[in-house]
């Protein structure tokens, strides 16, 4: 008998101590959406950003995140190198997924600074690795998505 009351007990405890761990998570939502430029293209790795909160998402290849929240209202921040920054004032949960549209922006970026250095010496003498660019090279080769200049430089 005594064993069947420690039981019972050890039973009604675990229940209580998970109940509200097991009620936070059925309250949280899954926010689902979609990114794209102005012309309808996915846009992927856009950071996303729950303003005052510690929620982050990223997007992936086709442009689609997901973040998980509580029930409420947020603001969400969506930035991109290359394209202006959108809020977007969202309530959770809600069934309908999420189309924000980002709007390219050339941005300014810091000063770059370029040394040389005039030797007697040719492309197979040089210590490192040598690149030639001229103008038109420069000029052609502008891109203005990191994930472009991989393998470039």
């Amino acid at each position: 008998m005594y064993h069947h009351a420690v039981r019972l007990l050890r039973i009604l405890l675990v229940a209580m101590l998970s109940t509200p761990a097991l009620q936070a998570q059925a309250e949280t939502s899954a926010l689902r959406g979609t990114v794209l430029d102005t012309d309808g293209t996915a846009l992927a790795g856009v950071n996303i950003a729950v303003l005052n909160a510690s929620p982050r998402a990223f997007t992936g290849e086709d442009g689609t995140f997901l973040l998980t929240l509580m029930p409420g209202t947020y603001t969400l921040e969506f930035t991109r190198i290359g394209y202006a920054p959108r809020l977007a004032i969202v309530t959770a949960p809600t069934a309908a997924a999420l189309v924000v549209e980002l709007v390219p922006r050339t941005e300014a970026l810091g000063e770059l600074v370029v040394s040389t250095q005039r030797t007697d010496a040719t492309l197979l003498d040089a210590p490192a690795a040598v690149t030639t660019l001229d103008a038109d090279e420069i000029v052609a080769s502008q891109t203005w998505a990191l994930a472009d200049l991989t393998g470039r430089v």
